[in-house]
């Protein structure tokens, strides 16, 4: 059976088509944006999560830098420390002075860590010396032969018999030795008094010896020693016994 529409009724089925069209495609456009946004939050979580990989990355290789410098840091301080002990060994082991008095001893006056060796003859006459390590190598300077003292990082030195007597004080840093005083006291006549300051003239080094008064003289040293702190320095080891002293130290 055939059915037949008329004009009008012909025109409302396509408009309702038309409208339910435009309903779909609407529809199908709201399901395209709420996926969109959805992809969007999931890559913007992403993003956010990337920083902390990155991040803990980061401080592992931090962690491996550390390690290796400290690694270095100690390869070279074991370096450092077999350096000076094989240095003053062989420096003692070269020695040839031999009275039956003499005396060595490690002491870091300059707290660097790496002691400064001390050798006294026994007698005033035979002198001794202090050694420091430094830059790979030792360097020494002259000291008495006894009746050395010490406060914090300076040495002092006498020496001296019968109206002719020396001072000299050596600074000790950071391994390197120098003197930075070096003095003389001569009586002025057979019968001084060793108690009279005044008994005896006075001369230090600047560029060469120079006469000056006491007063000039004492404080100068004053000014560069505390003599009422110091410490003397009482060699505790022997030439048979310093080796060991060293290695063990």
């Amino acid at each position: 059976m055939l059915f037949f529409y008329s004009p009008k009724r012909m025109n409302l089925i396509i408009k309702n088509e038309v409208l339910w069209d435009n309903l779909m495609k609407k529809v199908l456009l709201a399901c395209m944006t709420i996926l969109l946004i959805i992809c969007s939050a999931c890559s913007d979580t992403n993003t956010e999560l990337m920083p902390e990989t990155t991040s803990n990355i980061e401080i592992s290789n931090d962690s491996a830098n550390e390690a290796a410098t400290e690694a270095t840091e100690i390869e070279e301080s074991t370096k450092d420390n077999s350096a000076w002990k094989e240095a003053y060994s062989a420096y003692i082991n070269g020695m040839t002075y031999s009275s039956g008095k003499e005396k060595y001893d490690l002491i870091d006056f300059d707290n660097n860590g790496i002691p400064e060796l001390i050798f006294e003859s026994g007698i005033d006459s035979g002198g001794g010396s202090l050694s420091g390590f430094a830059d790979g190598s030792i360097n020494t300077v002259s000291i008495s032969g006894s009746g050395n003292s010490f406060c914090n990082n300076y040495v002092c030195c006498l020496s001296g018999r019968q109206g002719m007597y020396t001072t000299k004080i050596v600074e000790v840093n950071n391994g390197w030795l120098k003197r930075v005083f070096e003095g003389k006291q001569s009586a002025q006549s057979w019968d001084f008094d060793m108690n009279d300051p005044y008994d005896f003239t006075y001369s230090y080094r600047l560029s060469n010896y120079q006469n000056v008064s006491y007063d000039d003289y004492s404080k100068t040293i004053s000014g560069l020693y505390d003599s009422r702190n110091d410490n003397k320095i009482n060699c505790q080891y022997d030439q048979s016994t310093i080796i060991n002293a060293i290695i063990n130290y």
